[in-house]
C-alpha cells in the first residue's frame, strides 16, 4: 500500500499537513520534524529517514527556500558534509536552492525590497542596520529608494580632507588586498576609518537575498546581488568624488577600461591618487578564497579567481602613470586565516616617478621584464 506523506504522525503525537501549493518533489521527501522527534513514522508503521532533506541534497536536489528555511538542522549536515567533500584547492559552489525560486532572481531587476520577512537569516551586521533605524524596514520598499538611501550613508562616511586623498587596491580576486588594506590602516598609513574603505562588496552585506542564499548553504549569493552591488558602487564612487571625499576604493582593477576611467576622474578632480597593488599566487589565492568562502558562505562561480588575477596583471602597467604613489606587495601566507604582514617588493614615492623594484625576481614572476 502506498505511503501518504500529506499526514505523518510523530512519535510524539504531532503531525503536520503539507498544503497544495507544496511542489510534488517536495511533498515526496519531506517528513515534518517536531520539537523532539526522533524518527517520523507513516499510517502503517514504516519508519521514515530522520534527515530526508538532507539525504536529498546530497544526492543534488534542490528545493525551494520556503522549505529550507525550517530546515536548519537538515542544512547543517549538508553544508558539513560537503565541507568534507570539498577542500580548499578547487573553487566550488554548493547548490540547494532551486533554480527557478524567485529568491535567485537577479537582484537589479527587482523592484522592491524586504527587509522583514525570514529575518532569521540575516546576519549581525543587517540586524543591527535595521535596528537601528540605519535602513528602512518594510515588506516591499520601493528598491530605488531603498538604493538612493545606501548611496547617502555610504557616501557619507568617507571624510573630508584638505587634499582629497584616494587610495585604490588593485589585485586578483583572494589575493588579500581587503587584508593588506587593513594592515596599512592600522599602521597608520591611512588617514580615515576602516569604514571608508569601500567597493562592490560593501553593498552586498545590505541585501536580504544575500543573507538568505548563503543562510540556506547555497553558493549563489554574491552571484545574485552582483550586478546590482556594481551598479551602486558607479553611482557611489562618482558621488564620493563629486565631494571630494577621502576613501580607499577595493577593487580588482581586472577590467582595464574601467579603472582607468576611474582614475581619470581622480585627475581631473585634483585628487592625490595611491595605489596598494597585491600580487598573490594563484594557488594561494583559490585557497583564500575559499577558505574564506567556508568561514562567510560567500562563494565566487569558477573561473572568475583566475580570470581576475591574469587580467589585473596584464593591465597593471597600463595604471602605473596615473598614480601618485605606488606600493606592490607580496601577500602568500603560510597559514589559511592567519594575516600576515605583506612584503613590500616595488614602491612609488617622492622624488622617485618611476616605481621601484625592491625584489626583481619576485616582482618579474608576476609581470614579465618589458621588451
Amino acid at each position: 500500500m502506498p505511503m501518504v506523506l500529506s499526514q505523518l504522525q510523530f512519535t510524539n503525537g504531532r503531525a503536520a499537513t503539507f498544503g497544495h501549493s507544496c511542489p510534488i518533489e517536495t511533498r515526496q521527501l519531506l517528513v515534518y520534524r517536531a520539537t523532539g522527534a526522533l524518527t517520523a513514522v507513516d499510517g502503517i508503521g514504516m519508519k521514515q529517514p530522520l534527515n530526508p532533506i538532507f539525504d536529498a541534497l546530497k544526492k543534488g536536489q534542490r528545493f525551494h527556500f520556503s522549505l529550507l528555511a525550517g530546515e536548519v538542522e537538515d542544512l547543517k549536515l549538508y553544508w558539513n558534509w560537503w565541507w568534507g567533500k570539498h577542500g580548499y584547492d578547487k573553487i566550488a559552489q554548493p547548490f540547494t536552492i532551486s533554480d527557478d525560486d524567485p529568491i535567485l532572481t537577479q537582484t537589479i531587476n527587482k523592484n522592491f525590497v524586504d527587509t522583514q520577512s525570514a529575518a532569521d537569516f540575516f546576519d549581525d551586521f543587517l540586524n543591527k542596520c535595521l535596528a537601528k533605524k540605519m535602513l528602512p524596514s518594510g515588506p516591499a520598499i520601493s528598491r530605488n529608494e531603498y538604493r538612493a538611501h545606501l548611496i547617502k550613508i555610504l557616501s557619507t562616511l568617507a571624510p573630508k580632507l584638505e587634499t582629497p586623498t584616494a587610495i585604490l587596491s588593485g589585485g586578483g580576486y583572494g589575493s588579500g588586498k581587503t587584508n593588506v588594506l587593513d594592515f596599512m590602516r592600522v599602521n597608520g598609513c591611512f588617514p580615515f576609518s576602516a569604514a571608508s574603505v569601500l567597493g562592490v562588496d560593501t553593498f552586498k552585506l545590505y541585501f536580504p537575498e544575500f543573507d538568505q542564499i548563503r543562510m540556506v548553504a547555497d553558493g549563489r549569493a554574491s552571484d545574485v546581488v552582483q550586478a546590482e552591488s556594481k551598479m551602486l558602487a558607479k553611482v557611489l564612487f562618482n558621488q564620493l568624488v563629486a565631494d571630494k571625499r577621502t576613501f580607499a576604493w577595493d577593487a580588482s582593477m581586472a577590467s582595464g577600461d574601467e579603472p582607468r576611467a576611474r582614475l581619470k576622474a581622480l585627475r581631473n578632480a585634483g585628487y592625490l591618487i595611491k595605489f596598494v597593488a597585491v600580487f598573490t599566487p594563484l594557488k594561494s589565492a583559490i585557497r583564500q578564497v575559499m577558505f574564506h568562502a567556508k568561514q562567510t558562505r560567500r562563494f565566487v562561480s569558477a573561473g572568475y579567481v583566475e580570470a581576475s588575477h591574469k587580467a589585473f596583471l596584464e593591465h597593471f602597467l597600463s595604471y602605473l602613470d596615473y598614480f601618485d604613489e605606488i606600493q606592490v606587495y607580496y601577500n602568500n601566507p603560510d597559514k589559511l586565516g592567519v594575516n600576515t604582514p605583506p612584503d613590500l617588493i616595488a614602491e612609488k614615492i617622492a622624488p622617485n616617478k618611476n616605481l621601484v623594484i625592491f625584489k626583481s625576481d619576485l616582482f618579474h614572476s608576476f609581470v614579465p621584464k618589458s621588451k
